[in-house]
């Protein structure tokens, strides 16, 4: 059963937390692993109000996912991501761990990787990003020699449900009308230039300046995967920037003329500009989505498409592309089929 008022999580340093959170009582961090003498000892006294010694990571019982989970922070691997994907992770585990942290990670089989998929069958981004991060979990236990095999590779991925997956790619009618609404010489415009035109992420775009160019392309290094970039300013994003309004740090910038410092802020001002231009359902990530789409229907290698995107396998971009090459190929077939006749 769920011990009453006990909250655990995996802090911003990777250290596994324990609180007792009565309502009305002060916050207090117990030591770990739940259930053990310690835990019980401290629960008794913060339950009662008396003083007790703070707890140590060195506490957690061996062979728990929620072990495993913290020898996986203090991997290279992790620490070397970027410091959005490690916070978007540790959200994903600490909810993960409270069900499950207690449980042996050598007992964890394939069939159980499916169940943890299945569970969020109505949410299958969600489902489908936890399995990802608890695959590298895994990875870490086997590259350790933790286990002999990583239940969570392989796991197939959950059809994407664009009702609830949120990044719907615009189409070209809802690009027409965004444009319309927003002509050259709008801030609106400038920031929809950038998202079409460069395919990039919405942290990305919302830094980029005039520092970042030269020879005609815009150099810069990926915000999320690290990546270094060479994006060329095409023509009609080079006719928005000069058009402008533009920033001295950066294109994009708030009525005062400041640079936005936070993707929230900017999400929430362009999501304003997509409401004022008359659409509902789209966001800034499906215009990256579109711009790969063109990319596609222009006959691109996937190669190509990635070296504009950014990103790192070749199956992230097919995923972005799909109903464009299908669209592409089957007017290939009408082409050959005219011609024949």
């Amino acid at each position: 059963a769920k011990v009453k008022y006990i909250n655990q999580f995996i802090d911003r340093h990777g250290k596994v937390r324990i609180q007792y959170r009565e309502p009305g009582k002060k916050k207090v961090t117990l030591r770990g692993p739940v259930g053990s003498p310690e835990f019980w000892e401290d629960y008794l006294k913060a339950s009662t109000g008396a003083t007790i010694a703070q707890p140590s990571s060195r506490t957690m019982s061996r062979g728990t996912m929620t072990w495993l989970v913290h020898e996986y922070y203090q991997g290279s691997v992790y620490k070397m991501l970027a410091e959005s994907t490690k916070a978007a992770r540790r959200s994903m585990l600490t909810k993960f761990l409270e069900k499950n942290g207690d449980l042996p990670f050598a007992g964890v089989k394939k069939k159980h990787a499916l169940k943890v998929r299945d569970e969020l069958y109505q949410t299958p981004s969600a489902a489908d990003e936890l399995v990802k991060t608890l695959a590298q979990v895994f990875k870490h236990a086997v590259l350790y020699d933790l286990r002999d095999d990583n239940p969570f590779a392989g796991i197939p991925r959950l059809k994407p449900d664009t009702k609830v997956d949120g990044y719907k790619a615009w189409t070209e009618e809802e690009i027409a009308q965004y444009e319309q609404r927003w002509p050259v010489g709008t801030r609106e415009r400038v920031a929809f230039g950038l998202f079409l035109h460069t395919a990039q992420r919405r942290g990305d775009v919302m830094r980029l300046g005039r520092q970042h160019e030269k020879d005609g392309y815009l150099y810069f290094k990926q915000q999320k995967t690290g990546a270094e970039m060479a994006i060329p300013i095409f023509n009609e994003l080079r006719e928005i920037l000069d058009a402008g309004p533009v920033g001295d740090l950066t294109y994009i910038v708030t009525p005062s003329g400041e640079p936005y410092t936070t993707a929230a802020g900017f999400g929430n001002w362009f999501g304003r500009s997509v409401k004022n231009a008359g659409l509902s359902g789209v966001s800034a990530h499906g215009i990256r989505k579109a711009a790969a789409s063109r990319l596609a229907e222009e006959s691109h290698t996937t190669n190509e498409i990635a070296a504009i995107t950014g990103h790192k396998t070749l199956s992230e971009v097919q995923r972005y592309t799909a109903s464009a090459n299908q669209k592409t190929l089957a007017t290939k077939v009408k082409t050959k089929r005219d011609n024949k006749g």
